[in-house]
């Protein structure tokens, strides 16, 4: 085996045009309810190849996310050294050997936009011989990394701040982790993953703090493995040991799912039922669906046999005759759909009622201050919305989409400019779409199911 780059994997896929026109309703023969697949786990996939590295012996993943986040994530763990070799369009095998087989002095690893990959290879280097420098792209340095360097320092990491005032780059110099008790401060499922991953290297227990259960994919792959991991609604208490390989096919992504049904609910093909096939239906990933029901809309699980961590469905979708209004402040269930938010926003344009969003100053982080670029987006369409300090309120007003629609680089914020043009008849011309190849490169293909793309 050895290091082949990731960009043998998906040859046939294609780069999303940063510019489309949105032509009308797409024909949608018959009567039945529509199909879709949508596509794998983008964050399942990042952390399975990275706990696959960590652990011992050859692992087969399938079906793996296209996007352009996991193909960083897979560079980057061939620069580190980790043998991966493709054996399918969307399969690989990784030579896991452990983090102690990372032994690289003076490496610099360039995560590009990926928080996920940052995050977690930086435990991972913790606990190895190496000394590595990690840095991402301009976006990426704007975010904050002491929420994940406090934890690992914690655990006995050993990491040096380069960038200013706690952001990338950073120099990570690894050795032997003790282990230890390590407090997490913000709602955010990476720094929670990282510090577990460092748990799970260390040489002895530890345990983690942390204000609430956000996705816990992390938590499922390291127990999937055989490392214990107890957990209490606000403590994981960690049990460190090695691992071996694991064989896994990644499930749809929620995120996906929930941007094909907001397409479909925004859509002239509304009245029409959706089925979304074999979606993760992890309790912590599902918040979308859970605010779509409670806004009024018909939401079915139906249970698919499967043999991963995560829990799969086939997901029914049936429209209401208008959306309700709702209030999200749950912390717990803004952690559940902190990636759709912008899309419900965009929905509740068409509610009866406003809808408020609190608890969400995640948000603020991300790509983008995706409270702010929310709002700017929902103003193009004359949407009466305001930013609040941890969210906003969109009051449902008659839109209309603006002839040149120049999007923001946030792929989360895009899928929200994307419905809410559907949402006025999908006319319009969109700028700045290249950014969907960050989870989803294959979004506009799908979008021609429900209107007419021309590129």
């Amino acid at each position: 085996m050895s290091n082949i780059p990731s960009t043998q994997l998906f040859p046939s896929r294609t780069h999303p045009s940063d510019r489309i026109r949105l032509c009308g309703v797409q024909d949608q023969p018959g009567f039945g309810p529509l199909t879709a697949v949508p596509h794998p786990d983008k964050a399942i996939s990042q952390r399975a190849t990275i706990v696959a590295a960590a652990g011992h012996g050859v692992s087969r993943l399938s079906n793996l996310a296209d996007c352009r986040d996991l193909l960083r994530n897979l560079d980057c763990l061939a620069d580190l050294g980790v043998n991966i070799r493709p054996i399918g369009d969307d399969a690989v095998e990784i030579q896991g050997q452990g983090p102690e087989a990372v032994t690289s002095t003076s490496l610099t690893v360039d995560v590009d936009n990926s928080a996920t990959t940052a995050r977690l290879l930086t435990a991972m280097v913790a606990a190895s011989d190496a000394d590595v420098t990690i840095t991402g792209n301009t976006a990426l340095r704007r975010r904050p990394m002491a929420e994940v360097v406090g934890p690992l320092h914690a655990l006995g990491a050993d990491i040096v701040d380069i960038g200013p005032n706690g952001h990338l780059p950073i120099q990570v110099r690894g050795r032997p982790l003790p282990g230890g008790s390590a407090r997490i401060d913000v709602h955010s499922a990476q720094p929670v993953s990282a510090a577990l991953l460092a748990a799970a290297l260390a040489q002895g227990p530890s345990v983690i703090h942390r204000r609430v259960a956000a996705r816990d994919h992390t938590e499922r792959l390291l127990r999937w493995v055989g490392v214990e991991v107890e957990e209490t609604p606000l403590t994981l208490h960690v049990q460190p040991r090695a691992w071996g390989p694991l064989s896994l096919r990644i499930p749809g992504d929620p995120s996906g799912a929930a941007f094909l049904a907001a397409v479909h609910l925004a859509s002239a093909h509304r009245e029409r039922p959706l089925v979304l096939r074999e979606v993760c239906i992890n309790s912590r990933r599902t918040g979308f669906f859970r605010i779509l029901r409670s806004m009024g809309a018909e939401v079915d699980f139906s249970a698919v046999d499967h043999d991963t961590p995560e829990e799969l469905a086939n997901i029914t979708i049936r429209a209401a005759d208008q959306l309700r209004g709702v209030h999200i402040d749950d912390p717990e269930l803004v952690q559940s759909a902190i990636d759709e938010l912008p899309m419900i926003a965009a929905l509740a344009t068409l509610a009866n009622g406003e809808t408020r969003i609190g608890q969400a100053s995640e948000l603020r982080g991300k790509d983008t201050d995706r409270i702010v670029t929310t709002v700017e987006l929902l103003r193009q369409f004359g949407v009466q919305a305001r930013p609040t300090m941890d969210g906003l309120h969109v009051r449902p007003t008659p839109i209309q989409a603006p002839a040149i629609l120049q999007l923001p680089r946030d792929h989360r914020v895009i899928f929200a400019g994307i419905v809410l043009t559907v949402l006025t008849g999908g006319y319009g011309e969109l700028h700045g779409l290249e950014a969907v190849a960050t989870s989803y490169p294959n979004a506009i293909n799908e979008l021609r199911r429900w209107v007419v793309v021309e590129e």
